[in-house]
């Protein structure tokens, strides 16, 4: 874990000269002492290229230099995050992995204080071992090694220990801004489904209106179509049909196929 965070953190170090570079290069070209054309052989660009990247802020310099990536960013955001906000992201069933839950844990020894007095001694021992109190996070099939029972088993601790201190009881204990946090969550929730309905009407909608626009399109062709098909069908413009047949089929007003 040491490792990665120096290697994440020479990364921002190094993302910050290269954006302090290309800031203090754009101010040049704001006080008139250096040209565009100059400003582009100093980055490594061609002039066109550099008129293209200030229409898009830069991003796809940014992307090509490999300045920063989003996951050095989430990564680094990631070594962040304490055990204590693991077990609140939890908590809070935040399962995205991607999604970081930063708490504001005012007191966190009155915070291990509440889950030791929640939780029975074993479940608070696994529950350290999973979320990294004392060392590195473990897998349940490290825990179950550690204690001697099977993985399973040590799933089910886990689980029963989050419902416990989800519970509204505990977790007002927990989080002196447990409303806020639920309402907040709430709401992200609300105009997350919003959003894939709306999305999946929107697919709906599309798909329908090509659909009108095909049978427009198609019925503006029908007539055409139709006095086509039918030349193409009429008994004497089939030359396996002899004539007396066609005359006969004429008596009984058959003129076509169609």
């Amino acid at each position: 874990m040491a490792g990665r965070k120096t290697t994440n953190k020479e990364k921002i170090e190094k993302a910050k000269k290269e954006l302090e570079t290309l800031s203090a290069i754009l101010g040049k070209i704001l006080d008139d002492t250096m040209t565009q054309t100059e400003a582009a052989r100093k980055l490594g660009i061609t002039p066109q290229e550099f008129r293209n990247e200030t229409i898009g802020n830069f991003t796809n310099y940014v992307k090509k230099k490999n300045i920063l990536t989003e996951d050095d960013i989430l990564a680094y955001l990631k070594d962040m995050e304490t055990p204590l906000d693991r077990v609140a992201k939890d908590m809070f069933n935040i399962t995205d992995k991607n999604k970081l839950l930063i708490i504001e844990i005012e007191d966190p020894e009155d915070f291990i204080h509440v889950m030791k007095e929640t939780l029975t001694e074993k479940q608070f021992y696994v529950m350290s071992l999973r979320y990294g109190f004392d060392e590195e996070p473990m897998t349940y099939q490290k825990i179950s090694e550690r204690i001697g029972t099977q993985k399973e088993w040590v799933r089910q601790i886990i689980n029963k220990s989050l419902r416990k201190l989800r519970h509204p009881s505990c977790s007002r204990r927990l989080f002196p801004n447990y409303q806020k946090y639920t309402k907040a969550l709430q709401t992200y929730k609300t105009t997350e489904r919003i959003y894939l309905t709306i999305e999946s009407e929107y697919i709906n909608a599309s798909t329908e209106c090509k659909r009108m626009l095909h049978n427009i399109e198609l019925a503006k062709t029908t007539p055409e179509l139709k006095e086509q098909f039918e030349k193409l069908f009429y008994l004497e413009d089939i030359p396996e049909i002899p004539d007396e047949w066609i005359a006969s089929f004429h008596d009984l007003h058959i003129t076509s196929v169609y």
